[in-house]
């Protein structure tokens, strides 16, 4: 009696649709980040001469209200804040973090940190593209106690970043330490 390649063939193709059908469901499924940010401003040194630039105002700006502030005990950098707080080369501005979902770049939202950073107006967006991306614009804001203008000083960087990573943005006057780190997506209680 002759064997069919029927079955063989139907459980191979079968094999194939579910794991398609799977992996385009998981990756529909919405991911969560952890973006935490260390700001520090370098001591001893004068303000580089980059020239004034005002950050526009925008009603696309979000709070940090409504995203979910990071706990302490969920900061990963806690190390590099204390190195940095106990150094006399830099002075800790700000370590703290949020939790967001990874959305594409044009449904992301600018987050407005100036009241959470002192001496730092401006905005982050984190998107999510191949890449996670983490785009700054922000400025530091001088004033000398004998003149009446202030001093600004811009940052525009954009970083494309693996999750887990440490990055490093430069500036003169001052610095950020950033990480993502995948988080599970929050949980609602009822």
């Amino acid at each position: 009696m002759k064997k069919s390649n029927f079955t063989p063939l139907f459980k191979f193709t079968l094999l194939i649709a579910l794991t398609f059908s799977l992996s385009s469901m998981l990756a529909s499924e919405p991911r969560f980040y952890q973006v935490e940010l260390i700001f520090f401003e370098h001591l001893n040194q004068s303000p580089s001469p980059e020239g004034e630039q005002r950050i526009a105002e925008s009603a696309d700006y979000l709070s940090l209200r409504q995203f979910n502030l990071a706990k302490n005990e969920q900061l990963v950098m806690t190390d590099e804040a204390s190195k940095i707080r106990g150094s006399r080369n830099f002075r800790l501005l700000k370590h703290f973090g949020w939790q967001q979902q990874g959305l594409a770049k044009n449904e992301a939202g600018a987050i407005r940190i100036g009241r959470w950073v002192p001496g730092i107006n401006g905005t982050v967006t984190m998107y999510l593209g191949r890449y996670l991306h983490l785009d700054f614009h922000v400025q530091k804001t001088l004033t000398a106690s004998t003149e009446p203008d202030s001093i600004t000083i811009p940052l525009k960087e954009r970083r494309r970043l693996r999750s887990n990573e440490t990055h490093y943005i430069d500036h003169p006057d001052f610095g950020i330490l950033a990480r993502i780190t995948p988080v599970d997506p929050p949980t609602t209680d009822n």
